[in-house]
């Protein structure tokens, strides 16, 4: 099945699944502006192609923002959201992708005066540079690999929209994929696990997020738009109609009998994940950490 016809089958599901439980959600993020989503273009991972299917505006930049950009009055003063697609200088030259000690005050004050930062695998250096709480391990995936994942929460069921019997979705790890550790006491909540990924890479964090100011971050390892395509059992061909029945959905397309109930079942948390990351509404729970002093 091709990405295009995949995310396809996805908006259509969420279409029918949001009108039913969040009217009106879905029209609300297509009538948004262009400059609330930001999305920093990435060399491996390409959340823009989510949202054009998803038909919901953004705007794609190379790099960072400039300070003056995100700042009252700039261009992206008013922007809530930043996808920030894995990219290869986060690796080895993190500058070209403006990210800059001159940046890096502007770019925290986004996310604690409200705004939600997401990043993606090499990404986490970005995580790391700006708020500390993530570090990457040395261990990482040698090749592609496919790992069985849990919710470690109702946050992470409720973001993948997920919420049907004790599902355990697989998770597809890219090549190089960085695995991810962090301290105790840190304040990052747990949302997707994989104990398989702890035995084989020493690290069971898939999917995590934390608090900062009134905004909060979300990283999640390897890419997503490679889940897709490629994050399904083949030996597990289940009937694609226990899906649609499990969610009160339907596909008219004759060739939906070719899908397996994984396939679309990834597609659809996917699509679920990215919009429900776009919506206006705090996906972590209250207390968030105030900052003191300012921002660090």
């Amino acid at each position: 099945m091709s990405m295009e016809k995949s995310l396809h089958y996805g908006t259509n599901l969420i279409e029918q699944v949001w009108s039913r439980m969040k009217p009106g959600e879905l029209p609300k993020l297509r009538e948004c502006k262009e400059d609330r989503i930001l999305v920093i273009e990435g060399s491996y991972d390409y959340l823009e192609k989510i949202l054009d299917n998803a038909k919901v505006p953004y705007t794609l930049l190379d790099e960072f923002p400039d300070k003056e950009e995100l700042r009252q009055g700039g261009q992206f003063a008013k922007s809530k959201v930043m996808f920030v697609n894995c990219d290869e200088d986060y690796h080895s030259s993190p500058e070209d992708k403006n990210l800059t000690r001159e940046n890096k005050k502007s770019l925290q004050e986004f996310v604690a005066r409200g705004g939600r930062m997401i990043t993606t695998d090499w990404a986490q250096a970005v995580v790391k540079y700006l708020f500390g709480k993530i570090r990457a391990k040395e261990n990482s995936t040698d090749d592609d690999d496919i790992v069985k994942v849990r919710f470690a929460s109702d946050i992470g069921k409720n973001l993948s929209g997920i919420s049907y019997g004790n599902a355990r979705p697989n998770w597809w790890l890219e090549s190089s994929s960085d695995m991810i550790s962090y301290s105790k006491n840190s304040g990052v909540v747990e949302l997707v696990e994989s104990y398989e990924m702890k035995e084989k890479y020493g690290s069971s964090h898939v999917a995590v997020g934390f608090p900062y100011g009134e905004g909060e971050v979300f990283h999640f390892v390897s890419h997503l738009i490679a889940q897709e395509l490629k994050n399904y059992d083949e030996s597990a061909r289940e009937c694609l109609r226990t899906f649609l029945d499990l969610t009160k959905t339907s596909l008219k397309s004759a060739s939906t009998s070719k899908l397996s109930f994984g396939e679309i079942e990834t597609t659809y948390t996917l699509m679920h994940t990215v919009l429900e990351l776009c919506r206006n509404k705090m996906i972590l729970p209250k207390g968030r950490e105030l900052l003191k002093g300012g921002v660090a």
